[in-house]
């Protein structure tokens, strides 16, 4: 479909602004109407990327339905994308500890605290499009001197919550972390009544072997070792040790079969009876 002359033929179609619209003889109360919008609408997309996103003004009758759909499309994408580098940006600033993060992707917002050291090569932080790319942030954090330690190739979903308080937590290569996934090396407080608010909490070291999955919401709490290529099911509390090369699920988590060529001998049971050395 023409429209028009040359000079509106080369007018970007997704900066929508005033000028454009006058050319379809937009009316004085419209006009004024498009001036009261965000500036993300007009074009200016650096000003207001962190304003929620304004529906985008009715084109005129003149422009087909085609052309009003993909100018949306343009300019809601474009906006995502900025209000989506800003949050990264923020939370970047917002960190306090800036670890060694070589060769990382980060995707969606990371905030990095503590003292302690965290190591993450080849990593990458978020996943679009899944859930809480655009309203949560993955949270990493080492206190004191703990250690925290992603290994390459590793992929930790939106929301994910990593906190070493005393020890460490070591995630080997090629783990997959599904969002909102928890692991802990600490009870943060004691479990006597009396010393919950004051003494201290037990800590010990999270181990997850390489090419393990965990799906989403899982939480994993001290102590645990996940033996490699072990696959741990979504909403799952993980409060023993599991062997590699099984699927596990539940609360508390159990085997629920092996990945071949793994034994069976043991499926079913609760983590805790298995015989010592299940790896």
């Amino acid at each position: 479909m023409a429209l028009g002359s040359p000079h509106q033929r080369t007018t970007p179609l997704c900066s929508l602004g005033v000028g454009y619209r006058d050319r379809f003889g937009v009316a004085g109360p419209e006009r004024r109407r498009l001036r009261s919008l965000p500036s993300i609408i007009r074009g200016n997309y650096h000003n207001e990327v962190e304003q929620p996103m304004t529906a985008v003004p009715r084109l005129s009758s003149r422009i087909g339905p085609r052309l009003r759909r993909g100018v949306s499309s343009r300019v809601t994408k474009l906006h995502r994308e900025q209000l989506l580098r800003a949050r990264i940006a923020r939370y970047r600033s917002l960190s306090t500890n800036h670890g060694a993060f070589e060769d990382t992707r980060i995707v969606t917002p990371l905030l990095a605290l503590g003292t302690g050291t965290i190591r993450a090569h080849g990593v990458q932080f978020g996943y679009l499009p899944s859930p809480s790319a655009y309203d949560r942030y993955t949270h990493v954090e080492a206190r004191g001197a703990a250690t925290i330690e992603i290994g390459a190739g590793s992929v930790l979903n939106n929301a994910c919550v990593l906190v070493a308080e005393g020890t460490e937590i070591r995630l080997g290569r090629d783990v997959l972390l599904g969002p909102e996934v928890a692991i802990y090396d600490s009870d943060f407080h004691n479990l006597n009544p009396e010393l919950r608010k004051r003494g201290d909490a037990a800590v010990a070291p999270v181990t997850v072997g390489d090419n393990v999955f965990i799906g989403t919401r899982a939480t994993v709490l001290k102590g645990v070792t996940i033996g490699r290529n072990s696959i741990v099911g979504s909403g799952s509390v993980v409060t023993q040790d599991i062997p590699q090369g099984v699927i596990a699920a539940g609360n508390p988590c159990r085997i629920i079969r092996a990945l071949d060529p793994e034994p069976a001998e043991d499926l079913g049971r609760p983590l805790g009876t298995m015989a010592e050395g299940g790896e």
